[in-house]
């Protein structure tokens, strides 16, 4: 059914598992939403949801496994503890400028293209899938015993690779970066995409 009119919705299921407001446009409110058994919650392309309400969303839902705020333009800071959280998709938050996710079960993040976002901190000791790709970053410093995906493709501004403590990594994606392949210490068994050439500077084009 057409959900584009929701603003503020009342939900309330201590059996309900799976919870999906994606492309509510008008979604604004969640401090009704309290399920104490959910695990999936998709808030993909609510763009209006704001720190408050998200956070509020958290709190009242901790067993939440699977969460994913894909191209929301409204929250701006996540500060987030979660021990059963194992996916998570920030993808094109374009307003998120703080983000620090505490979730020993967290197995893959996406942040790709939160193009504001200057404060980064991450702690999973599973995370096998991290995409970073369309970043400001400058440097990284990454230790992850099993991670076995890596994408900073597209992180115009990223030059050097400070550490990189990944002995289970399969794949780097360092396109669009100004690190050379042959700086970058990985196993032999990991690959590494990389384009050469000039690198295009995409945050002069939008002001970040």
């Amino acid at each position: 059914e057409d959900c584009s009119k929701l603003v503020e919705p009342v939900v309330h299921c201590p059996s309900l598992e799976v919870l999906s407001f994606a492309r509510c446009i008008s979604l604004r409110e969640l401090k009704f939403v309290s399920c104490q058994k959910l695990l999936e919650i998709d808030l993909s392309y609510c763009q209006l949801v704001n720190d408050d309400s998200f956070h509020s969303l958290i709190s009242q839902n901790t067993s939440i496994q699977k969460l994913s705020l894909r191209a929301n333009r409204n929250v701006s800071r996540i500060d987030m503890k979660l021990d059963n959280l194992k996916q998570l998709d920030l993808g094109l938050c374009i307003a998120l400028e703080s983000c620090s996710i505490c979730c020993n079960s967290l197995v893959s993040m996406d942040v790709g293209m939160c193009v504001k976002l200057n404060d980064l901190h991450v702690e999973s000791e599973v995370m096998k899938t991290l995409d970073l790709s369309m970043l400001k970053l400058s440097q990284v410093s990454i230790r992850c015993d099993l991670l076995e995906v890596l994408l900073l493709s597209g992180c115009c501004k990223l030059n050097s690779i400070r550490e990189l403590s990944c002995p289970s990594l399969q794949e780097l994606d360092i396109c669009g970066t100004a690190i050379h392949p042959k700086r970058v210490k990985v196993g032999k068994k990991a690959k590494i995409k990389s384009s050469g050439g000039d690198v295009y500077d995409w945050t002069e084009q939008i002001g970040a």
